[in-house]
């Protein structure tokens, strides 16, 4: 189907509501050449079902068992061939005007092969609008928040190259969007153009222990890239913070330590330990700590 200028995959599990929403988000974008599929992990009642669409752009795949978001990004965009792809998880949705922008920053920058941006709740500010070109894309993903899968739009033949690595119980997202950035340029655009829906706050302890067995897969696989300082303070930061949320305050405690020993001036992982409730007494004596560090690198400037 090389007519098709976007290809669009929804993974789908027991969301039928929320999946209505996401997929009239995808169909409502202006931009000619769209084809959307909804890979239905084995959902009750079928996916197929619910949507009842007559829309040709649509194609909906039933699995008969879950196969993970990885896998079934993977089938959805097998069964496509478009210029550009994108993803969405059914709890989402994108806002009008998405496809239009992103696609327009790859004609200003030809030399990327995949442009970003942000997503945030329904009242999310919309964001300065500007866009540039990542100067250090691999570094931009190790040592900030990365992007949601929603908010990437990737030229295939930069998909074609890195896939999703269907071996990660979770995170395998972060993966791809590392290993894009590493053959193509990336496109920045600080602009809101999609909303997280309600499921996510409420995220299983399961789900959670798979996040964190992600995260760790992750530093395993690219551990070569950890050596950069910034890359582990930063990676022990977001998984202290999955721990705190899983519950295991040891875990969570140990990683913002980590955090903090590696850069003891950067004020991210003081916040982790406040939100633990760590008494004000050991905080002065790690604030000690930062205090000399900050004198130390000041001296040696």
């Amino acid at each position: 189907m090389s007519d098709v200028t976007v290809g669009v995959v929804i993974p789908t599990h027991n969301r039928p509501d929320l999946l209505q929403k996401a997929v009239a988000s995808v169909l409502a974008q202006d931009v000619p050449g769209l084809r959307l599929v909804v890979v239905d992990e084995a959902s009750d009642p079928p996916a197929a079902d619910v949507l009842e669409l007559s829309d040709p752009r649509v194609e909906v795949v039933r699995n008969d068992r879950p196969r993970g978001p990885a896998a079934a990004r993977n089938q959805g965009i097998d069964l496509i061939r478009s210029e550009f792809v994108g993803f969405l998880d059914d709890d989402d949705r994108w806002l009008p005007g998405k496809l239009r922008e992103t696609l327009a920053y790859f004609e200003r920058f030809p030399s990327v092969g995949m442009v970003i941006h942000r997503m945030g709740p329904s009242n999310s500010p919309d964001g300065t609008g500007e866009c540039r070109v990542v100067a250090d894309p691999v570094r931009r993903m190790l040592t900030r928040q990365p992007p949601h899968v929603d908010a990437v739009l990737v030229r295939r033949s930069v998909h074609d190259q890195v896939r999703f690595d269907e071996e990660f119980p979770a995170a395998a997202d972060l993966d791809y969007m590392l290993r894009a950035a590493m053959v193509a340029g990336v496109a920045e655009l600080d602009r809101v153009l999609g909303v997280h829906g309600p499921s996510g706050s409420g995220m299983t302890a399961i789900a959670l222990e798979k996040r964190i067995a992600g995260r760790l897969r992750f530093r395993e696989k690219h551990a070569e890239l950890f050596r950069d300082r910034e890359a582990r303070a930063f990676y022990e930061l977001r998984l202290g913070h999955l721990y705190r949320r899983a519950g295991s305050r040891g875990r969570s405690l140990a990683a913002f330590l980590r955090s903090l020993w590696i850069r003891p001036a950067s004020p991210l992982p003081w916040k982790g330990l406040v939100s633990l409730g760590i008494p004000r007494r050991l905080l002065g004596r790690l604030n000690a700590r930062r205090a000399v560090h900050e004198a130390q690198e000041e001296g040696a400037r």
